[in-house]
């Protein structure tokens, strides 16, 4: 998995109360799809594991755009998922998103909600990339002929 800074939409971000993603992807023009035809994928990492002080049951993760850069009026396009208000370091979310995920609007940003009350820590990794880290080491060799 390669990552480039221009399709990061949050390195190591505090998420504690509703927030948006601290960077944008600029698409450049209005209405047109992310990948031209290609499957990308957003993944979304807890950087640092989440607390929260009682009540909270999650994290829902949001892709949205806007016609700001600081995306100060987000529009949903489609919630990713839900990460538990207790998610360990490490913990991820991969979404692929297909050439038919297009926006309205010029950027693309992550929108984080908590659910049932605000979390006490915890930071948050997001990103595009083209390909995923997912793949699992076998054994090899495990047997040998004397």
């Amino acid at each position: 998995m390669i990552l480039d800074a221009q399709n990061q939409f949050s390195d190591a971000q505090a998420v504690i109360a509703a927030a948006v993603s601290t960077n944008s992807i600029d698409l450049g023009l209005v209405a047109q799809n992310i990948g031209v035809g290609e499957v990308l994928y957003l993944v979304v990492n807890v950087a640092t594991a989440l607390t929260n002080g009682g009540g909270g049951t999650g994290v829902d993760v949001i892709l949205v755009d806007d016609d700001n850069a600081a995306l100060t009026s987000p529009a949903d396009l489609l919630t990713i998922g839900q990460l538990s208000s207790t998610a360990a370091a490490g913990t991820r979310l991969v979404y692929k998103l297909g050439p038919d995920v297009i926006g309205t609007q010029r950027y693309y940003g992550v929108r984080y909600n908590p659910t049932g009350a605000n979390l006490t820590g915890g930071t948050i990794d997001a990103f595009i990339v083209h390909d995923i880290d997912a793949w699992t080491a076998y054994p090899v060799g495990l047997y040998r002929t004397p």
